[in-house]
């Protein structure tokens, strides 16, 4: 790779995604997807992507769900 090349490519970036495991008894809290455009209709866990000055439980929370961190 030329020097001229490694001056133009983006620096490597991490993309943190958290996930919310929520469980009471022998249920597990599950989100159904939609309106995505990808994986629309599936179910999966509660998360969310890590953007800067966001803790955690906010990204994991996000504006994708209903749930409200415990006080």
């Amino acid at each position: 790779m030329s020097a001229a090349t490694r001056k133009t490519q983006a620096p490597y970036r991490s993309v943190v995604d958290a996930l919310i495991v929520l469980v009471r008894g022998n249920q597990v809290l599950l989100a159904k997807r939609q309106g995505t455009g990808y994986a629309d209709g599936a179910w999966n866990l509660p998360s969310g992507k890590l953007e800067d000055g966001e803790t955690v439980s906010q990204a994991a929370i996000g504006q994708e769900t209903a749930a409200r961190p415990p006080r």
